[in-house]
């Protein structure tokens, strides 16, 4: 906006010419003074890296002429040809002065991007855009709805099969990843053809490229490479716990959901899906503050490329396991232990972890999109209900959105001009539409439902459950939007972490899977609480909530094992029948394709059952697990020879033993035991110190193992 100064300058110079007793002025008597300058900065302006911009003031009036950028850079003149090598958003300021020293400045902004690339880049999404179309995967209804862009309108609803994840069109057809019953479904014409995977292969991500379609295949660590047909041509190995999928030209990124202790993972494959490349993620040092914290990046989300295909981002967040007591001896606290994390790698040149962004109040970012030439990253954070709009080139915030985006938000989409982003809210079943017409505050101008003709398949109040389970947002749930249930049990499993909770009279407890428990007491690994709603103590407690139960009910109830809870708050007990819902364990990868028992599984289940051995005394059949309560408040705990200085504490006294933790699922739950120790289930198996183990030779607890990976 151009400042002026000389409507002043002329009504002092006027009133000093007028003689103060006539009726009008003398003409002859009048200085003409010069008109005022004005600084015309022009437009603003988009160019590519390496351009030479011509910055015209030519329209301006004046005597002197400046530019100044805002990378520090001089040029005199009304019109300057300034070079950019750098991608950014940068601001030129042209001042123009007169002779009599009058000033007047005007600016224009610089937008600099690299081209997009000739081959755009296509990511896995449960939200992807055709054209004018939008599909969406509904997990909960096994079914994908065809959206209608302009009408903003559900065009058609297929079913396709269980747990559909992932959505991606190409080669004539809309493909859909269902990590349920290890199918892939591709629609033509509205028919949805059945791709048959190994079971246990629990497909997530899948993108369309040029000559094939590619699927991560969760459970099995891989990459499958499927003809346009939907034949599968071949299964490639990649990252264990592989999720994230995204493709260049010549690149396929892979992303590792639950990340190992040593650093978040990322393997890039060449188009041909070799030449493998590892990428660590490197852990945050620090220092841990009320605005960041140390961390590894831990349940990376959908990576996505920039247009330029030149950087990938990888929301997820960052979880500090360097912080406790008895690790450090400072206790967590609720903005030191989880919070959102977004990371960048470059995909040319040196390949390489480039900065990432910083968070503060934010759970975990959940998706990502960049705006149509890249120079704007949005950032999804499921937990706290908002999206972040960042400078792509800096990370720095330049504005968010944080109402009206709905529950449990899944996926990002950006329309191709740039003018609106759809988030996709699954648990409140719509899609929520953003003007982008203003990137500091978009706002939401529209809402589309998704819930079925047939109808909403989830019980009403484990709907409410679910969503009370992951909203961090809710002030009852968390101090500053950081923790909720779902920050270490991410989709009701686990986040692969041991945390330090020596400072809640415990010790060392690596994250239970509670899949396939549906919610049995007592619970945790030192049994210390006896109902599902005595997590309102961690919510008061660790998470700083207000907490769901009202003061004096908390009050009588505040010892886990004593008054119960149930039936005083209902949104406690719509979280404890979400989580008692929890009944069914994943499918194992470690069965045979059609889901039948491996003979050396065979073998482990006969080992397994024999009383000379005695694994069956402690994890009868069908449940594997003998945890029971002896008296109120007293459980049955077993000390197998794995408790230490780490183990800690069981509700402030001396830990005697562990309640015994059922076996379904284990195969996708590492690390094992208790405090985190064995790598494997293997190693497990031999940490029980007992005589009965020690007499078993290689072959033998090779079977075991073997049978207790394909228990589910």
């Amino acid at each position: 906006m151009a400042v002026h100064h000389g409507a002043v300058i002329l009504a002092l110079l006027a009133a000093c010419h007028r003689d103060e007793g006539s009726t009008g002025t003398d003409p002859s008597t009048v200085t003409s003074v010069p008109t005022a300058p004005e600084a015309q900065a022009g437009p603003d302006v988009r160019a590519h890296v390496g351009d030479t911009v011509a910055l015209d003031g030519s329209a301006s009036t004046g005597e002197a002429f400046t530019w100044q950028t805002s990378d520090g850079r001089t040029f005199d003149g009304a019109v300057a040809s300034v070079p950019f090598d750098a991608p950014g958003h940068y601001t030129a300021v042209l001042e123009v002065r007169d002779a009599l020293g009058r000033v007047d400045t005007d600016s224009v902004a610089v937008t600099v991007t690299w081209p997009r690339a000739e081959v755009p880049p296509v990511a896995a999404s449960a939200l992807v855009g055709d054209g004018g179309v939008l599909w969406v995967a509904l997990e909960d209804f096994d079914a994908v709805a065809e959206i209608d862009v302009a009408g903003r309108t559900v065009q058609r609803w297929v079913e396709v099969c269980d747990g559909p994840r992932s959505v991606a069109v190409g080669h004539g057809a809309v493909w859909v990843a269902c990590g349920g019953d290890d199918q892939v479904a591709r629609i033509a014409d509205g028919v949805a053809a059945m791709i048959p995977l190994p079971w246990g292969s629990h497909p997530f991500g899948v993108v369309a490229r040029g000559d094939d379609v590619l699927v991560t295949l969760q459970g099995a660590g891989a990459v499958a490479q499927l003809a346009p047909d939907g034949t599968l041509l071949r299964t490639v190995p990649a990252l264990p716990d592989v999720r994230g999928l995204a493709a260049t030209a010549d690149r396929v990124v892979l992303s590792r959901w639950r990340s190992p202790d040593a650093g978040g993972e990322v393997l890039l494959l060449d188009a041909d899906l070799g030449d493998p490349q590892l990428v660590s993620l490197r852990v945050d040092p620090g220092p841990d503050s009320d605005t960041n914290a140390r961390g590894l990046p831990n349940l990376l989300a959908r990576p996505v490329v920039r247009p330029d295909g030149r950087v990938v981002a990888l929301p997820g967040s960052k979880a500090n396991i360097e912080r406790g007591l008895f690790r450090e001896g400072r206790a967590m606290t609720f903005e030191t232990t989880v919070r959102a994390d977004l990371r960048q790698v470059s995909l040319v040149d040196e390949v390489a972890e480039l900065d990432a962004a910083v968070f503060d109040d934010r759970d975990h970012a959940q998706a990502a999109a960049y705006t149509p030439d890249g120079d704007w990253l949005l950032v999804l954070h499921r937990g706290v209900e908002t999206v972040d709009v960042l400078d792509a080139y800096t990370l720095a915030r330049a504005g968010g959105a944080g109402q009206g985006l709905g529950r449990g938000g899944e996926a990002l989409w950006v329309s191709p001009d740039g003018a609106e982003a759809w988030v996709y809210a699954a648990l409140s079943r719509e899609l929520a539409v953003l003007d982008l017409s203003v990137l500091a505050a978009p706002n939401t101008v529209a809402t589309v439902p998704l819930v079925p003709p047939s109808g909403e398949v989830v019980d009403e109040t484990l709907l409410a459950g679910r969503i009370l389970f992951g909203r961090s947002a809710d002030p009852r749930m968390s101090t500053g939007g950081y923790l909720s249930c779902e920050g270490c049990h991410p989709e009701g499993e686990h986040d692969g972490r041991t945390w330090d909770f020596t400072d809640r009279g415990e010790g060392l407890r690596n994250t239970i899977s509670l899949r396939g428990r549906g919610g049995a007491a007592p619970i945790h690994w030192s049994a210390n609480f006896d109902e599902l709603q005595d997590f309102e103590n961690d919510i008061r407690g660790p998470q700083s909530g207000r907490g769901f139960l009202d003061d004096a009910d908390f009050a009588d109830t505040d010892d886990p094992l004593g008054a119960p809870k149930a039936g005083l708050s209902p949104e406690l007990d719509a979280l404890a029948a979400y989580v008692a819902s929890l009944d069914q364990a994943p499918r194992s990868p470690y069965r045979e394709p059609d889901g039948a028992q491996t003979a050396q599984a065979a073998l482990g289940a006969a080992l397994f059952v024999d009383p000379a051995v005695g694994c069956a005394e402690c994890h009868p059949l069908p449940q594997t697990s003998d945890s029971a309560w002896l008296a109120p408040g007293v459980p049955l705990l077993h000390d197998v020879g794995t408790l230490w200085a780490g183990s800690g504490s069981r509700r402030g006294e001396p830990l005697v033993g562990l309640d015994t933790p059922p076996l379904q699922g284990l195969w996708g739950t590492a690390p094992y035991l208790h405090d985190g120790s064995a790598a494997t289930v293997r190693e497990a198996v031999l940490a029980h110190d007992l005589p009965e183990v020690a007499l078993l030779d290689d072959d033998a607890v090779d079977a075991l193992a073997r049978y207790l990976l394909e228990l589910e």
